[in-house]
């Protein structure tokens, strides 16, 4: 009879152990990679969502903006009546945060944002928060011009982890020529670089990547 030959048991266990090595190498970056394609969809998909109602805005309002954004009520319900189901959780309302506390993307353990921070939740999940810089939409915070009107602060996965600016967190600024993200060369951390943590929305628009 022909004798056929197999593998050994120290054969089959090497192999294994190959094959998990290489796994455990490849499997995080793997995930890393697909977490980075869906921040940098959400993020794309958020900016148009906002360049579309910055022009319905600016069409509906003879291309001003005066008292749009006077203060925090005034910029929800302006906001409500562009995005669709969008709703507005509010400050003690519900025993959830509006908006998760974050950290910085150097990922120090510092925290930032008041837990019960009115917000807007919009249909697919994501939150904003808004800073209201000028009811004429003339200040300069964060800008290299008197222009601004209002900040927006994004999560873009709700209150899902990882709550880290430059991954999940960004910010976007109304002025009543365009929007601009943070990382613009509008904006006053463009000089420190697209690797900036808050410049990684900028990062994202001009080089596609995180």
């Amino acid at each position: 009879m022909k004798k056929i030959r197999g593998f050994t048991l120290s054969e089959v266990l090497i192999t294994l152990v190959i094959i998990g090595i290489i796994a455990a190498i490849s499997i995080p970056a793997l995930i890393q990679t697909t977490n980075n394609l869906e921040y940098i969809t959400a993020y794309k998909k958020l900016y148009s969502e906002l360049c579309n109602f910055h022009i319905r805005l600016k069409a509906d309002n003879g291309g001003y903006f005066d008292n749009l954004f006077s203060d925090e009520n005034t910029t929800y319900e302006t906001f409500i009546k562009y995005f669709n189901k969008a709703y507005k959780c509010s400050k003690g309302v519900t025993d959830d945060y509006c908006f998760p506390e974050y950290k910085h993307g150097n990922n120090d353990a510092s925290t930032y944002q008041a837990e019960n921070t009115t917000s807007l939740v919009l249909n697919d999940g994501m939150i904003l928060i808004f800073d209201c810089f000028s009811s004429d939409c003339t200040n300069k915070t964060e800008l290299n011009e008197s222009i601004g009107c209002v900040r927006i602060r994004a999560d873009l996965n709700g209150l899902k982890k990882p709550n880290i600016v430059g991954r999940d967190i960004f910010d976007f600024y109304i002025t009543e020529e365009r929007i601009i993200v943070r990382g613009d060369p509008a904006t006053r951390t463009y000089s420190e670089g697209k690797n900036y943590y808050w410049n990684k929305g900028y990062k994202i628009l001009s080089e596609g990547t995180l």
